[in-house]
């Protein structure tokens, strides 16, 4: 079981009938015992955390879960950076991936890199990852 968490950008409102426009961005998925998957968007410019957390800190908007509860930036990137697992759990759960994960940092499973899916293994508990997921 996991959690989506989305950027919801205000733009400004028009000026012929007032409605402000709101772009949705998939930011990541946070699940138990495994890294954090953060998406990238090579084509906007959002290749690593670096260039998540300097959009998230320039630009207007919410962070918002997928039940709709409101985070503030500095508790997306705790949940993004301050992740681990008990071993004795982490191993009790440990999934049947035929060789799609790995044990990466806190005892937490990280995706292994296949071009594909996953592009890239960030330096803390998050990994990267491209397309479409939930």
């Amino acid at each position: 079981m996991g959690t989506n968490y989305y950027f919801i950008e205000e733009r400004d409102k028009c000026s012929c009938c007032g409605r402000s426009d709101e772009k949705e961005t998939h930011i990541g998925k946070s699940s138990y015992g495994w890294h954090f998957i953060l998406r990238v968007y090579p084509n906007h410019h959002l290749n690593n955390y670096d260039d998540w957390k300097t959009y998230l800190t320039s630009t207007r908007g919410r962070i918002i879960d997928e039940y709709g509860q409101r985070f503030q930036r500095r508790e997306l990137f705790t949940i993004i950076e301050n992740r681990s697992a008990e071993k004795s759990s982490f191993l009790a759960s440990l999934p049947n991936t035929d060789g799609d994960s790995e044990i990466g940092l806190n005892n937490l499973l990280r995706m292994k890199i296949d071009g594909r899916f996953c592009v890239g293994h960030g330096e803390g508990t998050y990994d990267y990852a491209i397309g479409d997921f939930s």
